[in-house]
């Protein structure tokens, strides 16, 4: 399947300095990068919710204090 994808000039150029460090195409960069946030999206977003659930929790029982 091949998808057409517009991404900033900033974003391009540290697409392309990683995909010549790591002696890649940009492509297979690409791929890797969008790979590893779909893989750690949902343990990213539970984090966000737990710690922020937690921050709450702090705020409130620092009230009731």
């Amino acid at each position: 399947m091949t998808n057409c994808v517009v991404i900033n000039s900033s974003m391009y150029q540290k697409l392309q300095k990683i995909a010549s460090k790591e002696n890649i195409e940009l492509r297979e960069c690409l791929e890797r990068a969008l790979n590893d946030y779909i893989e750690n999206y949902e343990d990213s977003r539970h984090s966000d919710i737990e710690c922020m659930n937690n921050t709450e929790r702090a705020f409130f029982l620092s009230v009731a204090e």
